[in-house]
């Protein structure tokens, strides 16, 4: 339902059914109606100027106002002086404009100290639009959205694993390979990132996985969903996802079969459902 994107602009360009992962924060949009937010950790100035910027595509043609929005601050641990004060400044400048930007506000916390004062970051930059606090994620999409909420509440928490288990910078390396794989390659990938190859490979060690792996799944993936939903060659297949000559390995080896194999079964399954 949520597909990661690579940065900002991207997420700006086609804001629903995407999401953008930062190093303290995954802001993403389900509906046309409904937006939110997760954060985690420590939250610093690297994050501040993205998360305020994320104001801005309430406007966005897409997007159908007043919104509903969830705001899930179970994990966030701190934020340190000067993105505060970044935040708030940017914030409150805008002042008024901003309000009536949302129908209706569900503000996820821990029932902890940490998740009194989350509950407080809100109202502190404003709007006045309407908002309730949560313990139980559940219930706050469900209220946010009754209709739209439980859908999004499951996608939302698939990324929060994610997340969680991969660290940030993998998920953006994912998103990055994704969007570049004919020549996807840890030093351009690295380079995108702002980190070394030998940091990118750490990461992804560290998360049980290695780049070439996660490369060859995202081209595997690509492939068997254009065998069964387009009509190009098998070659050209092949090359627009960067294994011209081993594409037919690639699959057996995933347990797929050959390419062959997987654009039958489409025609299989096509003339089943005609019966």
């Amino acid at each position: 339902m949520l597909r990661l994107v690579a940065s900002f602009d991207e997420l700006a360009a086609s804001p629903v059914g995407c999401a953008l992962a930062g190093a303290s924060f995954v802001a993403w949009c389900a509906t046309p109606r409904l937006t939110g937010t997760v954060h985690f950790g420590r939250r610093d100035t690297r994050d501040a100027d993205t998360l305020t910027r994320l104001y801005g595509l309430a406007a966005h043609r897409s997007l159908r106002r007043p919104l509903r929005r969830v705001v899930d601050g179970r994990d966030l641990h701190n934020v340190d002086d000067d993105a505060w004060a970044q935040m708030s400044a940017t914030l409150l400048a805008q002042g008024r404009p901003r309000e009536g930007l949302f129908e209706r506000q569900a503000v996820i916390v821990a029932p902890t100290v940490e998740g009194v004062r989350t509950s407080a970051l809100l109202p502190a930059f404003g709007p006045n639009d309407a908002y309730r606090v949560f313990v139980d994620a559940a219930e706050a999409y469900a209220w946010a959205d009754p209709m739209d909420g439980p859908a999004a509440h499951h996608a939302v928490e698939a990324l929060r694993a994610e997340v969680g288990v991969t660290g940030t910078l993998v998920v953006k390396a994912r998103a990055w390979i994704a969007a570049h794989l004919r020549q996807a390659r840890i030093e351009p990938c690295a380079a995108a990132l702002g980190v070394s190859p030998r940091s990118l490979q750490r990461g992804f060690t560290s998360a049980g996985q290695t780049f070439r792996g996660v490369v060859t799944a995202e081209r595997v993936a690509a492939a068997r969903a254009q065998l069964l939903e387009g009509d190009a060659k098998i070659e050209s297949i092949a090359r627009a996802v960067g294994c011209s000559s081993q594409l037919g390995v690639l699959m057996r080896r995933a347990g797929l079969g050959p390419p062959s194999r997987v654009r039958a079964a489409r025609t299989t399954r096509g003339r089943g459902g005609a019966a």
